[in-house]
Parts: C-alpha cells; structure tokens; sequence
C-alpha cells in the first residue's frame, strides 16, 4: 500500500449549473500544511427548479469517492471503481439520473448494471474497461482484490475506463437535463503531481460545498464522516398534475413538438411522452425553462391516429396528463414534383470493375 498520506483540498459548490459558471480563489495556508484552492460555483435560480434551504444538498446521492489508476489487467487499469452513496431513508431507484463522465475530450453518460441503492447504503461501481471485458474478469475476482463482503453492493459499467491524468469530472445530470453537482479531479491535484496506483480521491460534503481529498488510502463501502447537511426529497403534492401543449394533428414528415403547459411540481427529474402501444420519449428543459420533446414522425408514420400522455416525475410525485388524441397525414410515397429541385441524383457507382488498375465504369 501506499505510504504518503498528504491531503491537498479543492472546495466545490454543488451546482445546477455548468462549470463555466464559476470564479478561482487562493487560500493562505499555515507553514508546513498544504494550501487549498476553493471554487465556488453559482446555484441555479431558474423558476423550474424547487426552492431548497440555504446550503441543502440538492441530489439524493453523491459521488464519495473515485479510484481511477489501478494494478493493471493486460496493460490497461483493472479495477477502477467510484462510490455512490443514497442520502435518502428509502431504496433509491437513480435510473432517473444519468452519469456524465468527461474525460477532456467528450463526454458519456455511463450506466451501471444495477441501478438501485439501498436506503442510506452505497452502491461500487467498477468502471470495467475493454481489457477487463476482454479477460473475462468478474466481480467476484474485484471483490476479492479489496477484500469486500457480500454486504457491500458492487455494479459495473462497461466503457473505456477513467482517466490517471489531466482534469476529468462526473456529474449527476436529470433525465431533464439539470446537472445537480459535478464532482472533479486532477493529477495536479495530487501531492506528487499525479494519480499513484490504488490512490483514492475522497469527496466530502458539506451542505453545498464539496471538498476534494487527494493522496487518500481507497475505502469501499465505507464514507464515514464524508457528508454533513442533508437532502430534503419534495414534498408530496395533493392532486399531482401535468398538462401539455401541443398540435392536434402530425403533416406528412413533420415531427409532433410536445411541450408542458402547467405542472404543480416544482422540480421535475424526469418527463416522458408515451405513446400508447408504442415508444416512450424522453423530455428536456430548454433554454427558456420549458420542459419540451417530440414524437418523430417516422414512428407514427404508418398510423392514422395515436393517443399518448405525458409523466413527470420530481422525485416524490407523479403526474400523469390527461391523453392526448392526435391525427396522422398519410404519406402516399409520391413525390411533390413543385417541391423537388430541378435536378436530383438517383443513383451511384463508386466502385467498379478495373481497367489498368483503375475503376473504369464508375456513373452517377
């Protein structure tokens, strides 16, 4: 095991909104104590979001720990793993809410295999990269390496692995679209400059504010003292409602915009449009805090007429819309010649039999 325990600290603000956001200050350390950087990152005011107590923690659960460089499988990182940890007094269900790992050039919502976490319990996640794919290793071979009990409950999620350099972050986004905290972390960070092999990156909350902790011995399954302050679920509403805005009839290769008219709950996590007997749609904010999606034409193409509700979801209640009845354009196949351009392609051969070496009957 590693034998440096030097802590540097970087205080964050949960956030709903982006990093972008944010200012950089420097706090003056005592001699011989290493010194903090503190970002602090503004709330987000808009309208749709509930009201919260100065301070509250705004997600259900938080990201306590990340162990991004491990021993190695082949020659990639074998057992990477982050920790989330249910701040609710009930099994906590976050298929609601995406993972968004950046990696400094793109970002990907990652899900777990299990998606449930016990009601203030935690849930590992092994971040399983293709060479762990390739081996064929299992959870049972993970468990062993950090010695865990069957009490501690282990996910896994196939992708390409974390980072051990630069700075990378993970937020917990809404199904919405509302990022509710964005976790980060830095070789930089580091005492050494960098991500030593099995170094953990502890995360510990404070109300709003979430302090990074490099150079840290890995814990899995355990975040003593890692969270002060609470979440507050929504209260529950009488009569949940939802009602919708949209066109009563879909012309021919035309989408059907869907938006919310009126909701009673103040902070939506997730909003779907079912179609009856068909697909569901997921629904998002917009810029102007709307929450708004759409049913492509295309899947209703072949239907004269749907019928389909919109939910909403805030974490505590549901709300369901009355159906909606909407009439479907027939496509007959046939081209509008007054709308079609005067000329078109119709048909192409790239690739033909040679001549001297050469493609010799290519034709548009």
């Amino acid at each position: 095991m590693r034998r440096k325990f030097m802590v540097r600290a970087a205080a964050l603000c949960l956030s709903a909104a982006m990093l972008s956001t944010g200012g950089t200050a420097s706090l003056a350390a005592a001699p011989g104590e290493m010194p903090e950087s503190v970002q602090t990152l503004e709330m987000d005011t808009q309208d749709t979001q509930a009201p919260r107590a100065e301070g509250a923690i705004l997600s259900p659960f938080v990201i306590t720990e990340m162990v991004p460089n491990t021993a190695n499988i082949g020659s990639s990182d074998g057992y990477e793993y982050f920790e989330l940890v249910n701040l609710t007094d009930k099994e906590l269900d976050f298929s609601d809410y995406d993972l968004v790992y950046d990696n400094g050039s793109k970002t990907i919502v990652w899900t777990p295999d299990v998606q449930t976490i016990s009601a203030g319990g935690s849930l590992l996640v092994w971040v399983k990269n293709e060479a762990n794919i390739a081996a064929e290793t299992t959870v049972e071979e993970f468990r062993q390496i950090y010695g865990l009990g069957e009490d501690v409950a282990v996910a896994q999620v196939d992708c390409d692995g974390m980072s051990n350099s630069g700075s990378r972050s993970m937020s917990v986004v809404t199904k919405t679209g509302r990022t509710l905290f964005t976790v980060e972390y830095a070789a930089a960070g580091s005492f050494n400059g960098k991500l030593d092999e099995d170094e953990a990156i502890f995360y510990v909350y404070s109300g709003d504010q979430i302090t990074v902790q490099y150079d840290r011995e890995p814990t899995p399954g355990t975040w003593e003292g890692q969270v002060t302050g609470a979440y507050t679920a929504p209260a529950a509403v009488e009569n949940p409602s939802v009602t919708v805005s949209a066109e009563g009839a879909m012309e021919v290769g035309q989408d059907l915009a869907v938006s919310v008219a009126d909701t009673n709950l103040a902070q939506v996590v997730r909003a779907q449009i079912a179609v009856e007997g068909g697909s569901t749609y997921e629904m998002t904010y917009n810029d102007e805090g709307l929450l708004t999606g759409a049913v492509p034409y295309g899947d209703v193409a072949e239907l004269s007429s749907f019928t389909y509700t919109v939910t909403a979801f805030d974490g505590t209640n549901r709300a369901a819309s009355a159906p909606q009845s909407v009439t479907v354009a027939a496509d007959s196949g046939e081209v509008e010649l007054s709308a079609a351009p005067a000329l078109v392609i119709t048909e192409l051969l790239p690739d033909s039999s040679n001549e001297n070496g050469a493609d010799a009957y290519e034709f548009i």
